[in-house]
């Protein structure tokens, strides 16, 4: 009698040590996932967004939270939007500088079927986030308000 409740005793701390582990070992999306110089909360790498040569590429419609890794250090990293993807952003610290090239991109319908790349994007509370191009914080970006261009 004693040798099974030894025995189930065991199993039952091997199941509670085997739950501990997968609990402590999981990464969850709130904990985000630096690429280059941004951390990103929420989604997954390589079929939310993927980065490769200083360039964050958004791929879904995933909502995603994007911060420089020091938001008061600029990066020349930028985000694209590619054709057809429709994304949800929330800028949380995002401070790029760029000289050459535009810091945000959404790509244009190419082909005519009115599928360009769009961009939703919250800017989070308490946060500031500068996106710069050979020295103006508008020169990346054409600004609409009710179907009128404000800036371009």
């Amino acid at each position: 009698m004693q040798m099974k409740k030894k025995k189930k005793l065991i199993l039952l701390l091997t199941i509670c040590f085997g739950m501990f582990l997968s609990v402590t070992g999981t990464v969850k999306a709130e904990d985000g996932v630096e690429v280059g110089n941004f951390r990103i909360d929420g989604g997954q790498l390589n079929a939310d967004y993927r980065y490769a040569s200083g360039v964050l590429t958004i791929l879904s419609d995933q909502t995603l939270t994007i911060k420089n890794k020091n938001p008061a250090t600029a990066t020349t990293d930028r985000i694209v939007i590619p054709e057809n993807v429709k994304a949800n952003l929330i800028f949380a610290g995002v401070n790029i500088k760029t000289s050459a090239n535009s810091p945000f991109t959404l790509t244009p319908d190419a082909n005519g079927d009115g599928k360009g790349a769009m961009a939703h994007i919250i800017l989070a509370d308490s946060t500031t986030n500068k996106l710069v191009s050979g020295g103006s914080a508008l020169s990346w970006i054409t600004l609409w308000r009710n179907n009128n261009v404000i800036h371009r």
